[in-house]
């Protein structure tokens, strides 16, 4: 079966244009000297050695929460029949505690992968001639935030409640194609600036107002509760082109100027039968610890370490994930989500949401 890879993030902006962990958390505000440099020359604070057996860990619960099916209804994913096989377009985009968004090729709709079934939304219902124009984001509540543009070149982000009725339009001025993100209440917009440098911006839902923000600050988790401030990566650790060759990952936590450095070594650069896989994705989740994608080709392993860096679980994905590990996504409890396909005498039937926790 041929399937077409969803790239998460880049894809977008190609084609719009053993350590000890570091000191403990300051609970202050996000100084200017937080934000990450543009060449990666950082004094580190400490450092954090990912550590541990891949083979001996205990696994991640696979459990599956939703079904989208193929076909042409609403709610399906379109298939498009080819020589040997079929092709399709699928992946996710974000995820929360509410559900999954999930990007399917068709950017007049949008998907969301709940407990059950999928349902969608065509966005004509509310004004012809929008599309989707990036990243849609989902919040805890089941609030979606959409990127739309028009021929004519106008954006907006509409926001939409859990049940598709829209409570706003923003208009703006951003031309790029946007990662949309939530944290807990509020709304960011990460994208590529005309540096080529990676912007953020803040997104008032009261007023509509964009407003500047520190290119970390929409990656760090929301946890209401807790007095621990975690670690973030930042852009760099949802960018699989970010990890690549790297062999220490800069983590930031607020308030603090200097990065800790995760040091990146053969734990997560496993042996397979066609070479060394490598990491694609990086998170902290709200309770310090650190997660990661790391994969090659079909040989996907999803990790997650303690915040000393000591490996808890380690799942192996097989090879039935829809795109690939580059749209596997991390929510703010560490827990990893993918898309897997179902098949039928070789022909995909439906999809299930996978959560591993």
């Amino acid at each position: 079966m041929k399937k077409t890879t969803y790239i998460l993030a880049m894809a977008v902006w190609a084609a719009g244009c053993g350590g000890a962990p570091a000191k403990k958390p300051v609970q202050s505000a996000i100084p200017s000297a937080t934000m990450p440099p543009s060449e990666p020359a950082y004094q580190y604070s400490g450092r954090i050695t990912l550590s541990g057996n891949l083979l001996t860990a205990p696994p991640l619960k696979v459990m599956a929460l939703a079904m989208v099916p193929f076909g042409t209804d609403a709610n399906a994913i379109g298939m498009e029949k080819q020589k040997g096989g079929v092709q399709f377009q699928v992946g996710l985009e974000s995820c929360s505690e509410d559900g999954c968004t999930v990007e399917c090729g068709d950017v007049t709709r949008i998907i969301v992968a709940r407990s059950g079934v999928a349902d969608a939304f065509p966005l004509g219902f509310i004004d012809p001639g929008w599309r989707r124009q990036g990243l849609s984001a989902i919040s805890d509540k089941g609030w979606l935030a959409v990127p739309l543009s028009q021929e004519d070149g106008t954006r907006e982000i509409w926001i939409l409640d859990s049940r598709f009725r829209l409570r706003k339009r923003i208009p703006h001025k951003i031309v790029n194609p946007s990662m949309l993100r939530w944290r807990g209440e509020e709304l960011f917009m990460v994208f590529q600036g005309s540096d080529s440098m990676m912007m953020a911006k803040r997104v008032n839902l009261d007023t509509g107002r964009i407003s500047s923000a520190s290119p970390i600050e929409p990656f760090w988790p929301d946890c209401p509760g807790q007095s621990a401030s975690p670690y973030s990566a930042g852009w760099d650790g949802e960018n699989p082109l970010g990890l690549g060759g790297k062999l220490l990952m800069p983590v930031w936590r607020r308030g603090e100027t200097d990065p800790a450095a995760v040091v990146l070594n053969e734990t997560v650069r496993p042996m397979t039968g066609n070479g060394l896989a490598t990491p694609v994705k990086l998170a902290v989740d709200c309770e310090g610890r650190i997660c990661v994608v790391t994969a090659l080709g079909e040989d996907i392993w999803c990790l997650r370490f303690s915040p000393t860096g000591a490996l808890e679980a380690a799942t192996h994905v097989s090879g039935s994930i829809a795109g690939d590990a580059k749209g596997i996504q991390i929510d703010r409890r560490g827990r990893f989500f993918y898309l897997e396909t179902i098949l039928n005498a070789d022909t995909p039937e439906k999809i299930h949401l996978i959560r591993l926790e």
